[in-house]
């Protein structure tokens, strides 16, 4: 089976960029970099400031840190500090490294160390993101704290994020937060002022003890090898009870046989008549290389598969009733399954009446008819 990429004509945006708690980054507006720099902003003395961000590598991210930090905030952020492949570590930045032929992102780590904010990593690539002001706010969303992301790069990315000010919702995240900062092994920190990269005492993480509510009525899920796959569990129970329609929206979408409950899942869908709707960042793939045989698999049981210039947003929506906001892309290194994963995920998941997921499920269905391309089969 072959097939190419077809350019179409998008409709305008319908959904609104900001408000009701959805932040968007769009085509003329990022309203979820500036909310996410705001919220980095306003912190002061003895504020505590939690950041989970895979990637560091806007300056105006990190200045902004730095100042919040020199400001008397207290301020923690979990990113990488070694390059995770497969589950392994790869140490980039040593004590005695001077940062020069390292790449932005570890260029960024020690300029927050020398700035005194301390940096953990857990074992697995912590693709997670939340900005956390503790007892204010917290912004869960798909955006790294890099300028594509943020907004302000020269091709910014399509993303979206949910916005919490209520005390319990905050609260939650927050202890989310803790959770996985006290379980990470490994942290970078100021001695005599040299960095210094080391093992440190950790608590490990127990299923048992995972936050799994935020708020009453949005469930937590994680995606944690060894510890918890609530995320991918969570999805296939939903694609296994699908109606009428599903759509999934990541960055990526491929592999899908390497987990192997969710290539059963959504081909008994296909089977059983349900509109299967896949939406990626098409730029991403080249239809040489792509799709995958698990993916041409759906193809060929009727799977739509769109594509979104700059698309990096997650989430999925399911009969139109039941949605879910995540961190993960639909590839087995993020969903999990057969012991392959090697991100550390979350999501936020509920009913589309939900106050917090409605506007999202809005944005969700605007998708297809914003669909920049379609991937037709030859």
């Amino acid at each position: 089976m072959s097939g190419r990429w077809v350019a179409l004509q998008p409709a305008p945006w319908k959904v609104a960029a900001g408000g009701a708690g959805l932040l968007l980054n769009l085509p003329g507006t990022n309203a979820l970099g500036q909310r996410i720099a705001q919220v980095i902003d306003e912190a002061r003395r003895d504020d505590t400031l939690f950041v989970i961000t895979p990637v560091l590598e806007d300056d105006a991210a990190i200045e902004a840190l730095l100042a919040a930090r020199a400001r008397g905030a207290r301020t923690k952020v979990i990113t990488k500090l070694a390059e995770h492949r497969d589950g392994k570590l790869r140490f980039a930045t040593r004590s005695d490294v001077t940062g020069e032929d390292l790449d932005a992102h570890f260029h960024a780590t020690r300029r927050l160390t020398l700035g005194r904010i301390r940096i953990k990593s857990p074992q697995f690539l912590p693709h997670a993101k939340l900005v956390i002001a503790k007892g204010k706010v917290a912004i869960f969303s798909s955006a790294n704290l890099t300028s594509n992301s943020l907004g302000s790069g020269f091709s910014s990315a399509v993303e979206a994020g949910l916005c919490f000010t209520a005390a319990e919702q905050v609260r939650d995240l927050a202890q989310a937060f803790v959770a996985l900062w006290d379980s990470c092994g490994m942290a970078q920190d100021l001695y005599e002022e040299r960095i210094a990269l080391q093992s440190v005492q950790a608590v490990p993480l127990r299923q048992e003890t995972l936050p799994t509510k935020i708020g009453d009525t949005l469930e937590l899920c994680w995606s944690c090898h060894g510890v918890s796959d609530s995320l991918r569990k969570r999805l296939i129970e939903e694609i296994l009870k699908a109606k009428s329609r599903i759509l999934l929206a990541a960055m990526s979408f491929y592999d899908a046989d390497r987990v192997p409950e969710l290539e059963s899942a959504l081909l008994a869908a296909l089977a059983r008549g349900v509109e299967v709707t896949v939406i990626v960042r098409p730029e991403q793939f080249s239809a040489k290389q792509y799709p995958d045989p698990s993916t041409r698999r759906l193809l060929a049981a009727g799977l739509r598969l769109f594509g979104i210039t700059g698309f990096h947003a997650k989430g999925f929506l399911v009969d139109r009733d039941h949605c879910g906001i995540l961190s993960a892309n639909f590839n087995p290194y993020s969903i999990g399954g057969g012991g392959v994963s090697s991100n550390f995920e979350m999501a936020l998941c509920g009913e589309r009446s939900d106050k917090a997921l409605t506007p999202f499920a809005e944005f969700l269905c605007a998708l297809p008819g914003a669909a920049t391309h379609r991937f037709e089969i030859e």
